[in-house]
């Protein structure tokens, strides 16, 4: 009986990891959906991971638009340290 009890739990912990990623990759279409059908762009960084990177400085300088300096720059007017306090953006 405990073998029984063991095996259908183990198979339904199995059966949701299995359907994570499906229902994750739902989410994330359906919250693309919400942007306007004319978006050109849709972009993602996580900052925090790319000041790890042993050459940040460089990728900075090659991938900061003037638009996202600006971006930038509206956060230090409000206090806030892009550099060390936004870390996904």
């Amino acid at each position: 009986m405990a073998n029984c009890i063991r095996t259908s739990l183990l198979a339904a912990i199995t059966l949701l990891m299995a359907s994570a990623p499906a229902l994750a990759q739902g989410s994330a279409r359906d919250a693309l959906a919400l942007f306007p059908s004319d978006t050109e762009q849709f972009a993602y960084a996580n900052l925090d991971e790319l000041r790890s990177q042993a050459n940040y400085m460089e990728i900075q300088t090659r991938l900061l638009s003037t638009q996202l300096r600006g971006f930038m720059d509206f956060f230090r007017t409000m206090g806030i340290d892009p550099d060390k306090e936004v870390n996904e953006v």
